[in-house]
């Protein structure tokens, strides 16, 4: 069973720097956490692609492996994280807004292309709004993409180009993979 909540972000700062900070902050946190960066899962169009499983230690990943992506008894659980560097993203969007009755009152479409960019998957136990483990992480993670003390690579907008340090964040709430 592989189950866990997605937060998928897209952002020009360099998928090598980011798990490296990834990494460093979990040493912060639980001292001499399990990393294994062995996983490889496949996708279409990458120019480059890391990937990091992390777990505190032993019992958590035993834990793991009876249950998934799920918060142990001491609010804590695995993460994993996916960094994909694409040439071009290219994606029809859509905005829904829906009335106080929950009715769609409006749908917006628009079709966002960037190029050169990172698209990062951080695989969390739990919501960032049920758990303050997972939003603590989460936060982190969003620091690290806006920070601008490294090396950026250019993601171009459209005629334009987004600022150092610029993240789109996309979540699937509630999403079991």
């Amino acid at each position: 069973m592989i189950s866990g909540i997605d937060y998928f972000f897209i952002s020009n700062i360099d998928g090598k720097y980011v798990i490296q900070c990834f990494k460093d902050f979990f040493v912060k946190l639980w001292g001499t956490p399990i990393f294994d960066d062995s996983i490889f899962c496949s996708k279409k169009d990458v120019t480059e692609q890391y990937e990091l499983f992390i777990s505190k230690n032993k019992a958590m990943l035993d834990f793991h492996d009876e249950n998934g992506f799920a918060l142990d008894e001491n609010g804590e659980g695995c993460i994993y994280l996916i960094a994909s560097k694409y040439p071009q993203i290219n994606k029809d969007l859509r905005s829904i807004i829906k009335n106080k009755s929950n009715k769609i009152e409006c749908i917006y479409k628009y079709n966002l292309v960037l190029y050169d960019c990172w698209q990062y998957t951080l695989v969390l136990p739990a919501t960032i709004e049920d758990s303050e483990f997972c939003k603590l992480i989460h936060e982190e993670f969003l620091s690290i993409l806006n920070s601008g003390n490294q090396k950026k690579s250019l993601c171009k907008f459209g005629d334009g180009s987004l600022n150092s340090g610029t993240v789109l964040e996309f979540t699937l709430s509630k999403f079991y993979r």
